[in-house]
């Protein structure tokens, strides 16, 4: 269940002798920190990322709680990075999350790629507009667009290399979401994915093979290391893959707190 849910009230919480968190977000760890502070009993907290992971004790007027600690800010790149000089796979992530708002989202203004009507426009924001407004066969000069033709553009300063496809059949990930893809099956799977989810979201198959793709061969375009889906998912979705062995050091340790 929820924990944050109106039948855990304050009353459920002074039934417990102390707490001992396992909590994955931070919105619900802040619910039960104060909760547990409001009804006076002991609360064990820890969390893992990856190999690191913490352990403490939080007892009212005896030590700092879950919120003394300032929580790390989420990172934020430069547009000009994004749009003009990625030297990493999580800016053209990014990239590719914001070509798909432009795309397929409900505010497609809100998109950094979305180019003032005052200024000329680009050969990929004429065929992103088409594209927008039902001209689905436009997929190709998308591709040409963004790929190909604006990288060529003085901005990028002779860093960016444009990139041209063969015909490729798309992969699948059901078997192998490891391997990365190659120029062309990238290309394969934004010609031949079929999106219909208007807000991005990493557990949406279609939308995630759109931005691996598209994160990948902007990566071509400026020679950085590609990502296989999975590894592009991670990034997508700011997850970081849990280790079973600090998992269970760090709940070890909890239990040793609560003793």
């Amino acid at each position: 269940a929820n924990i944050k849910s109106s039948e855990f009230h304050l009353n459920w919480f002074s039934g417990f002798s102390a707490a001992v968190n396992a909590l994955d977000n931070v919105d619900a760890r802040r619910h039960v920190n104060r909760m547990c502070l409001a009804s006076g009993i002991p609360l064990v907290e820890a969390g893992t990322t990856g190999y690191l992971g913490r352990v403490f004790p939080i007892i009212k007027d005896e030590t700092a709680c879950y919120e003394c600690f300032p929580k790390p800010a989420q990172k934020v790149y430069p547009i000009c990075t994004i749009r003009s000089t990625p030297d990493k796979p999580v800016h053209c992530i990014v990239r590719a999350k914001e070509n798909y708002k432009l795309l397929f989202g409900p505010q497609p203004e809100e998109s950094m790629l979305n180019e003032d009507e005052t200024v000329e426009a680009s050969t990929y924001s004429e065929a992103a507009s088409a594209f927008r407004k039902g001209q689905k066969h436009r997929i190709d000069d998308l591709l040409v667009g963004l790929f190909h033709a604006d990288v060529k553009k003085e901005k990028y300063k002779g860093k960016a290399k444009p990139l041209s496809f063969s015909p490729a059949q798309a992969p699948t990930v059901s078997n192998d979401d490891r391997r990365v893809w190659t120029r062309d099956e990238c290309a394969a799977v934004i010609k031949s994915v079929n999106v219909t989810a208007k807000e991005f979201d990493k557990d949406d198959e279609p939308a995630m093979l759109f931005v691996a793709a598209a994160a990948n061969l902007r990566c071509a375009n400026f020679d950085i290391e590609r990502l296989s889906y999975y590894d592009a998912k991670g990034v997508a979705g700011n997850i970081v893959p849990a280790i079973a062995t600090t998992n269970a050091i760090i709940a070890g340790l909890q239990v040793s707190q609560l003793l």
